[in-house]
């Protein structure tokens, strides 16, 4: 198409100048090709336009300008003439390519608009977390949760703190990998795992051995009013112990493997995200429950607390073997 295009272009302008050659002087004619080299320009582009506009001439010189079916002319200011024609073509062609430019791209931005503007309907449609949990108190919805809470505050000395905000972002990561895998888990437990998984590294929670044995002994004396069974308790205490493993733990209780996993996203997303989008982190999770502070947070307490930490790194309790 791009070359019988232009072909039918020189050839629909050379008949139209035959058949107006009697009523218009012949020289005049010349400009019915730079039709054809707009045309060209315009469906398709700069580079065979200029071809159109150089094949015109050389046709309306061989075919109308004496002495014919020849590439010489009488007369030397036809030259000129030609030469005109040829420049007109090519500026035409550039304006009419850079119109044509200007017009795709006009299109392009209409539809780049029109998607954000499903996207964001979308994301209306399917209600993001920004409009619906924005702080921890809007997630709990047991007394068990509620204690978990408490306690967490109450070991750091703030509310909506650093760490607090940690905990939420890493439930919510937790909680959309289980749905994503359609992983049953409980809710509860989770929650509360989450909320004290990290607990040892304060006051009230220390006892200074290595902190992921504090937070299971404080999530022990945070929930045991609760009357949970043994095993649930034992699967809140493991995923407090078990969450810097460096190798799954799906083979423990779900919610285990689940507390290790989303506190793997939330501190490393560039490294391992587990099939969840980095667009919902930055744009969901991380508007809804913000991330600012998170890494000035996190080197004070491991530039505080090194020593405490790498044991639970490095050799976490196994299974069955944990003091609490």
């Amino acid at each position: 198409m791009r070359l019988v295009g232009p072909v039918a272009a020189v050839g629909a302008a050379t008949l139209l100048v035959y058949l107006l050659k009697p009523v218009a002087p012949v020289l005049s004619l010349g400009v019915v090709y730079t039709l054809a080299v707009l045309a060209t320009a315009v469906l398709w582009g700069l580079a065979p336009a200029v071809v159109v506009s150089v094949a015109s001439m050389v046709v309306f010189n061989y075919l109308f300008l004496p002495p014919v079916h020849t590439l010489t002319l009488a007369d030397g200011r036809n030259w000129a003439a030609l030469g005109v024609y040829v420049a007109t073509g090519v500026v035409a062609s550039e304006l009419a390519t850079v119109a044509r430019r200007r017009a795709a791209e006009a299109e392009q931005r209409e539809r780049e608009t029109a998607l954000l503007a499903d996207a964001a309907a979308a994301l209306l449609q399917e209600a993001p977390l920004e409009e619906i949990r924005l702080r921890a108190d809007e997630l709990v919805s047991t007394a068990a949760e509620a204690a978990s809470l408490e306690a967490l505050r109450a070991a750091t000395g703030e509310m909506d703190g650093d760490m607090e905000r940690h905990t939420v972002r890493q439930y919510l990561i937790a909680e959309r990998i289980a749905d994503t895998r359609r992983i049953p888990y409980d809710r509860e437990l989770l929650l509360c795992a989450s909320f004290l998984h990290d607990s040892g590294l304060y006051g009230p929670a220390s006892t200074g051995d290595v902190y992921i044995k504090d937070s299971a002994r404080y999530a022990r004396r945070t929930l045991e009013p609760f009357r949970w069974s043994d095993e649930r308790m034992r699967a809140c205490l493991d995923a407090c112990e078990q969450h810097h493993a460096f190798t799954t733990r799906w083979w423990m209780a779900a919610e285990v493997e689940l507390v290790r996993r989303s506190d793997i996203v939330e501190v490393y997303p560039e490294l391992r995200r587990f099939g969840i989008p980095r667009s919902w982190l930055k744009h969901e999770l991380w508007q809804a429950v913000p991330r600012r502070g998170f890494w000035p947070a996190t080197l004070e307490i491991t530039r505080t607390h090194w020593r405490r930490m790498l044991p639970g790194m490095f050799r976490p309790p196994a299974p069955g073997q944990s003091d609490t």
